[in-house]
């Protein structure tokens, strides 16, 4: 039976490892991009919260299946961000915007072009004895 997904790849490549908690946030970003990469899902999945994790496999262009590579990946300097209430950051109290850019390739262009994508991740935690939680992203 067909669910109208893209096709999830098989394996993993090359398994990835998660970073050390005291990871900054630019290295959380490589690694979770190496992940969609190599298409360990389940190691990428580690790098969300669990809101959010859920939210991007239920997509029907998930980062999880629809993926074939993200190359070029420049990523910019982190800005401090607030916990504001009703957002997808309250409660925490560090959050951080990572600005990328990259080439993207995908199974099937949905919601997102193939090629060039301007992109940024939300990363938060409540202490630097945690590691960042990617919470929330989107187009810049």
């Amino acid at each position: 039976m067909s669910t109208g997904l893209p096709p999830a790849h098989s394996a993993p490549t090359q398994p990835v490892s998660l970073p050390a908690a005291a990871a900054s946030p630019a290295e959380v970003v490589s690694a979770y991009v190496r992940a969609l990469n190599q298409h360990d899902i389940d190691t990428a999945r580690q790098f969300h919260s669990a809101q959010h994790a859920a939210t991007v496999g239920a997509e029907l262009d998930s980062w999880f299946r629809n993926v074939i590579s993200i190359t070029d990946l420049n990523i910019g300097q982190s800005i401090t961000r607030n916990g504001d209430q009703g957002s997808l950051a309250a409660g925490y109290r560090q959050v951080v915007h990572v600005p990328v850019n990259f080439t993207l390739l995908q199974e099937v262009p949905e919601s997102l072009p193939n090629g060039h994508v301007i992109w940024g991740y939300l990363l938060a935690r409540d202490s630097g004895d945690q590691p960042w939680l990617i919470i929330d992203e989107g187009a810049v």
